[in-house]
């Protein structure tokens, strides 16, 4: 959750990086003056350790640009993921650099900087084309935490509505992220994926969690209706339950989840996997009745009641030592 006063791109996130150095001295300690605004039914103590276990080796610069925790609502422990973005230049950015010079920093510390050096350039494509890096720490469930590296997903800049992406540049830049070598079948699966996407859907990201093996996931947003993003899967060869993903769709419509949809597609191998992810995309009138659909999916009703508590009302202002902050929710 950011303490900025749009969620991704705000012109002054540089100058927040350096008022949250005077606030805490780590990511963790900024987390744990937070800790009141994140119910104990999505989050308890024990959820809480392995979040600042691996916040802790970030710095609090971190803060400035979107962060923030991913539930399991069908699980009823009060566990959870951890995310941070990534923006080219400012003082995280410096300080990743830093530590890539170090030989206790973890190897994708190294291939993090490098990209990021390529990003804040901006004169070749992955410059051009990449706005943002989120890391994804996998720790619900987990008997392992900080040692474990992220999950890299490479989110694309503002310029959605271009015609064209250059989507071997950034498979390129994900494979040197992950420390793996290019294989050729895959730049064909993610140009084909990329080439599907017309406006006025855009290319959300690519990404990989090089812990759980080779693979990579695409994320493409927009689609108004269901038709059409079953019509886009039929496009690029999805071999999933349509049948299925049809009703799942019918359900979520009737219970007006979503404003647009976005999906998630996985490649591995050969092609793309049957596995499929679905994100809704909403208004802040719209979640009562997301939450009620999530409901009756069979997530777990004190999460959703606690997620529902977490997105109502206005930005709250916070008070540091450098003046006052919004926390945007």
């Amino acid at each position: 959750m950011p303490i900025i006063n749009k969620y991704h791109y705000v012109a002054d996130w540089r100058t927040v990086e350096g008022r949250l150095a005077s606030e805490a001295d780590s990511l963790a300690d900024l987390l744990a003056m937070l800790r009141e605004f994140v119910p104990s039914s999505l989050l308890d103590e024990t959820g809480w350790s392995p979040v600042l276990e691996t916040a802790g080796y970030w710095p609090a610069s971190v803060g400035a640009l979107p962060f923030g925790f991913e539930f399991h609502l069908l699980d009823t422990d009060p566990q959870a993921d951890f995310g941070a973005t990534l923006g080219p230049g400012g003082k995280t950015a410096e300080w990743i650099g830093r530590q890539a010079e170090s030989a206790a920093a973890p190897e994708y510390v190294g291939r993090l900087a490098r990209i990021l050096d390529e990003m804040k350039a901006g004169s070749n494509a992955v410059g051009r084309e990449l706005g943002r890096i989120i890391l994804e720490f996998d720790l619900a469930f987990s008997s392992s935490t900080a040692s474990r590296g992220p999950g890299v997903f490479l989110y694309y800049s503002h310029g959605e509505a271009r015609k064209t992406r250059d989507s071997d540049a950034v498979l390129a830049a994900l494979n040197a992220a992950c420390g793996w070598p290019d294989q050729a079948h895959e730049f064909g699966l993610a140009r084909r994926f990329s080439l599907a996407v017309k406006l006025p859907l855009h290319f959300v990201s690519l990404g990989a969690f090089p812990s759980r093996g080779r693979g990579f996931r695409l994320t493409a947003g927009g689609f108004p209706t269901s038709a059409d993003a079953i019509s886009f899967l039929r496009g690029v060869g999805w071999p999933g339950n349509y049948d299925l993903l049809t009703e799942v769709l019918e359900r979520l419509k009737r219970r007006r989840a979503f404003r647009t949809l976005g999906l998630m597609l996985y490649g591995q191998g050969g092609g793309l996997r049957s596995k499929l992810g679905l994100y809704l995309k909403n208004d802040s009138r719209g979640w009562p009745s997301a939450f009620e659909a999530l409901a009756a999916e069979g997530c777990v009703a004190g999460k959703l009641a606690g997620l529902d508590g977490a997105v109502k009302g206005p930005p709250t202002l916070l008070w540091g030592n450098s003046g006052e902050y919004k926390l945007v929710r």
